[in-house]
């Protein structure tokens, strides 16, 4: 039988955790990485959501329905997140047509 954990000391080390992750982000910042920054930081900002989820919202010790409920929730709003992206990647680059300098209201006289 295991000896249940006090919420102070697991709150302490879920707050060191989250800490170390923070910190993991700044330095990240301060290293040359191109891409991988973005990469490293989505992993950090994704390992922090776990743990406040996990932890702080309490849904390890919720009933199966509220899990289900968190899990639609997150992964409707990856599909939001990915099909903007991919809306985004996929347009055309030039101006839209509310941008396009106007033809000149004035025609020049005809010479002849």
């Amino acid at each position: 039988m295991t000896k249940p954990d006090k919420p102070v000391a697991r709150a302490l080390k879920v707050w060191i955790a989250l800490l170390l992750l923070l910190g993991i982000t700044v330095g990240c910042s301060y290293i040359p990485l191109g891409a991988g920054n973005t990469l490293v930081n989505a992993l950090a900002a994704l390992a922090k959501a776990g743990l406040v989820i996990a932890f702080f919202m309490h849904l390890r010790e919720a009933a199966p329905v509220i899990r289900l409920v968190a899990i639609f929730g997150a992964v409707t709003l990856s599909l939001l997140f990915l099909l903007s992206g991919l809306d985004f990647i996929t347009r055309a680059a030039g101006d839209a047509p509310w941008q396009a300098t106007p033809p000149s209201l004035y025609m020049e006289p005809a010479t002849g």
